[in-house]
């Protein structure tokens, strides 16, 4: 989550309980969602980092920025993170980041 103060869990009691949204579908279709996300102390930077430190699988990859290709040189899949929600989206921000540095 993008809120500093989710510490893990049920993020839909978060979402009830601490931001005061009766509905999860009204806070998902909330049309200032995004900067409500992204306001404050709230940034895709916080959900970045919470992602970072426990994922299940991650990928080594290189990018080829001559042909435009990207390869995927290795898989790791950590079978200790496996129970826990997570994602490894931060890898297409870095790969984003690198294609447009």
């Amino acid at each position: 989550m993008h809120i500093p103060s989710f510490q893990g869990g049920d993020y839909h009691t978060f979402i009830k309980k601490d931001l005061k949204f009766r509905d999860i579908d009204k806070f998902k279709n909330k049309k200032e969602i995004y900067t409500y996300l992204n306001s404050k102390d709230n940034s895709y930077q916080v959900m970045i980092g919470r992602l970072r430190k426990c994922k299940y699988l991650s990928n080594i990859y290189s990018y080829n920025a001559k042909e435009k290709d990207v390869y995927i040189k290795r898989t790791i899949i950590s079978k200790n993170n496996e129970c826990q929600n997570g994602s490894n989206i931060e890898e297409l921000f870095d790969l984003i980041n690198t294609i447009i540095s």
